[in-house]
């Protein structure tokens, strides 16, 4: 790539105010800035290695927004940018495909009453400013998929162009914006302007050789000019001008500094193209095509080099060069391993291995899930505890020892306070438990691919790797998508089968709390076992039962209790608690007992104003619950009282003591030794 003597000034890339959505994409490329004339400047999308042009179009030149990220914090690039592909982004439940949409605005501050119409329809979406900072960068999502291309006074696209991304000044969300998609295309394109632009491109047979071209590079060197010279003499320059311009902007697409003398000293064999002595009216004609030239056109050299050969250029009778190395068709492309099994060799097969027998197999994905306080990470800590400790039992089920990675994406450092309760309650020391307090996305390739090798490094075979919760893994997804669901279950069976071990990831349960996790189906159809966690809202007793068991029977089922711990003082002397699972015998569970008072200082005092208000038994949202709890630690300094207030709330839910519903309204559990308060 050129480098321009002065560089050109571009805004900085806020990675941190970029929408989950887009990065969890990966259609990122990254672009090197060449000054033009006039201050304005050019984004060439870049090999993040070499620096060299690639086509922004060619899945192969794709990177995940962590590596082009990566590649522009090093300073390989000047900015990151993604590729509107025109393929779906996701597909709803009844498979309707739903596309990512840009729309560039330059120079708003030149025309403003034009470019807030143009925004209007798109209230609510995403919106940021452009390298330059004199422009607009608007993303949404559409189920209608718009006219691509430059309008009456700014440009939509759908597909076949990369837009920059900066997150500068950014506002509003990745939404539908279906409606407003429509009466922007209508504004942009009235039916009696819109036309299609003649453009010559390259036949589809020779596509590979073209992407190989813009993949090399091309690098200006005076071999390739030579080359490109004695290709431009097989085509006549007095072609038409569709073709005459196609041609000049696949010179254009090298970027060349010599590229305008080249593309000059070709027109000026025509007559027709250089119908002036002098010519200058036709440089400023190719200089002004040159301005113009988008990768998204679909021509590059690989156009001149096509028409080139139709005229009789020679063809490389085999190839000497990787550019044209062309795939053998007749040659395979991947080995099989297809195999095809007797009766006898299907008997032979191992049976099915458990790492706990009729709970969770011993590899493949599974999930624990269910409402909201129903103590489901709790059994999970729990689970993962006595596998990695090696415990022989788990509600009187053999278990058999495995290394643990607990992925802790929710509660993060409030993991430590759990496994020190645990530690009290089962008089011993998890201590073999591993975890990972850092982002994980199983949207994100780069991330998983980093993620195994972690977990290879740091564990046997036959690891088990427990994922809470499945919400924070995917962030940006739509769980009621089949295909972001896909592409979660993918990432999660790939991770199985790199470490030979199990995925577990806690998830929730949707509204209906019967039909499994909360998500898309495809959810629960990929799980090898899904175990259900329920708390009875009456007594505050908890159960688990496996709902699903693949290739074996389910059923199996246990009931627990949430044990309170103290566990010291912090430094402003204020007692720390927290729950581990205390499993319940036969005899246990069928007892009556309601949960006990809580005992910690703060949570006694936050619970006693709960019950003590005459709304007691109808449920309050957060705002008031955290009013309550403040005033009711009034001892309490009061720059500590906000934090104090939040720890014995998550502690009464933890316990027990308060449920938080779907509508996120919170409701007290009582002893029965303990009703709320008669009305007045």
């Amino acid at each position: 790539m050129t480098v321009p003597a002065k560089e050109p000034k571009v805004l900085p890339v806020c990675a941190d105010r970029i929408p989950p959505f887009l990065k969890g994409l990966n259609q990122w490329v990254v672009w090197g800035a060449v000054a033009k004339k006039g201050g304005r400047v050019n984004k060439v999308p870049i090999d993040p290695t070499t620096g060299l042009p690639v086509n922004a179009h060619d899945p192969q030149n794709h990177l995940s927004f962590n590596k082009a990220l990566s590649a522009y914090q090093a300073g390989k690039a000047d900015g990151v940018g993604i590729v509107l592909t025109g393929e779906p982004v996701r597909h709803e439940e009844d498979g309707q495909p739903v596309f990512l949409v840009g729309v560039d605005l330059d120079k708003v501050h030149a025309d403003p009453e034009r470019a807030a119409q143009l925004l209007r329809p798109l209230r609510g979406a995403y919106v940021e400013r452009s390298p330059s900072g004199q422009g607009l960068r608007v993303f949404c999502l559409s189920h209608h998929k718009p006219h691509s291309g430059q309008g009456a006074g700014g440009e939509i696209y759908a597909q076949g162009r990369f837009l920059t991304v900066t997150g500068q000044s950014a506002r509003g969300t990745i939404r539908d914006c279906t409606e407003g998609v429509q009466v922007l295309e209508r504004l942009l394109w009235p039916e009696k302007t819109r036309h299609s632009e003649n453009v010559v491109p390259f036949p589809n047979e020779l596509f590979e050789v073209n992407q190989r071209i813009i993949r090399s590079g091309w690098v200006e060197t005076p071999e390739n000019i030579t080359g490109v010279r004695n290709a431009l003499t097989y085509i006549p320059p007095e072609s038409e001008y569709d073709l005459w311009r196609s041609i000049i902007w696949a010179i254009a697409s090298l970027n060349w500094t010599c590229g305008l003398e080249v593309a000059e000293k070709w027109s000026s064999g025509s007559a027709a193209h250089w119908n002036h002595d002098d010519g200058e009216e036709v440089r400023r004609a190719i200089a002004a095509l040159f301005e113009q030239y988008r990768s998204d056109r679909g021509i590059s050299i690989g156009t001149l080099y096509h028409h080139a050969y139709e005229n009789g250029l020679p063809r490389p009778e085999r190839p000497t060069s990787p550019l044209f190395a062309l795939p053998d068709p007749t040659k395979p492309t991947a080995s099989s391993n297809i195999q095809i099994l007797s009766r006898g060799d299907l008997d032979a097969l191992p049976p099915m291995r458990f790492t706990v027998p009729g709970v969770l197999p011993e590899t493949g994905v599974a999930a624990i899930y269910g409402e909201p306080s129903s103590g489901k990470s709790f059994l999970a800590i729990d689970l993962a505890a006595k596998i990695s400790s090696g415990n022989p039992t788990w509600f009187g089920r053999h278990v058999v020892s495995r290394d643990v990675v607990y992925v802790a994406l929710e509660g993060g450092r409030g993991i430590q306070q759990r496994c020190q309760a645990w530690d009290v309650v089962n008089g011993s020391h998890a201590g073999k438990l591993k975890f990972v307090l850092s982002d994980l996305s199983l949207l994100d390739t780069d991330g998983v691919d980093s993620f195994i090798k972690a977990v290879m490094n740091a564990c046997t075979p036959g690891a088990v790797i427990v994922i809470d919760t499945l919400a924070q893994a995917t962030a940006g997804a739509d769980e009621n998508s089949a295909q972001d669901m896909g592409l979660v279950i993918k990432a999660a069976q790939a991770i199985a089968t790199a470490i030979s071990g199990l995925v577990l990831l806690v998830h929730h349960s949707g509204k209906d709390a019967s039909r499994g996790l909360r998500g898309h189906s495809v959810l629960n159809g990929a799980m090898d076992a899904v175990i259900n966690v329920e708390r009875d809202r009456q007594t505050g007793r908890r159960s688990w039962r496996v709902t699903k068991m693949k290739d074996a029977d389910d059923g199996a089922s246990g009931q627990f209790e949430l044990e309170g711990v103290a566990l010291g003082t912090d430094k402003q002397g204020e007692r720390v608690t927290s729950c581990a699972v205390r499993e319940l015998t036969a005899i246990s569970a069928s007892s009556t007992g309601k949960p006990a008072m809580p005992t910690g200082q703060n949570q006694r005092a936050v619970f006693d104003a709960l019950r003590a208000r005459q709304d007691a038994n109808k449920g309050w949202d957060r705002a008031i619950v955290n009013q309550i709890a403040k005033e009711a630690l009034n001892s309490v300094q009061s720059q500590h009282r906000a934090t104090r207030a939040k720890s014995a709330i998550e502690g009464l839910i933890d316990g027990g003591y308060i449920n938080v519903d779907e509508g996120d309204i919170f409701h007290l559990t009582l002893p029965p030794d303990h009703p709320p308060p008669a009305p007045l």
